[in-house]
């Protein structure tokens, strides 16, 4: 049987063989801000507390991962292509789960099948909440010209 990370590199090389070769580039950014919030000295601790509370480990990677998608969504002022949401949260959590089994071990592609399908069910109910909300009126293209978030041209 194949180890987890063994088992993580097939993940990730099925997965960007599915997205389309001029995305790549916005996801890999997409990923590696993602990255810079998880393990920023700032939030770092955060990760590591959350993971450490009480509770199913898949159900703490995939909601933390939905937090975390959220959050680049947020601070990339809507300029994130929505088809690559859930790659780029799949790839996050499993930079997730990689650094469990790197600290903790024990880490399974069960759990991360677990995790993974919270966390696609939970980006699900946030976007529909979003879909749901009633639509803001058109703003001017002076007030458009707002500075991009992290995530600059993705």
């Amino acid at each position: 049987m194949k180890d987890f990370s063994e088992q993580a590199a097939l993940y990730v090389s099925s997965l960007m063989e599915k997205v389309s070769p001029k995305d790549r580039g916005s996801l890999e950014r997409i990923v590696a801000a993602g990255e810079k919030v998880m393990f920023s000295k700032d939030t770092h601790q955060y990760m590591v507390d959350m993971l450490d509370q009480e509770g199913d480990l898949a159900d703490k990677l995939g909601h933390g991962a939905v937090q975390l998608i959220k959050l680049l969504m947020q601070q990339s002022n809507g300029t994130m292509p929505p088809v690559l949401v859930i790659p780029a949260a799949s790839l996050l959590l499993l930079k997730a789960c990689e650094f469990v089994e790197k600290t903790d071990g024990g880490m399974t592609m069960e759990i991360f099948s677990a995790a993974l399908k919270l966390m696609i069910a939970g980006i699900r109910e946030e976007v529909s909440k979003v879909q749901s909300q009633p639509q803001e009126p058109q703003q001017s293209p002076q007030s458009q010209a707002q500075p991009q978030g992290l995530i600059q041209g993705v």
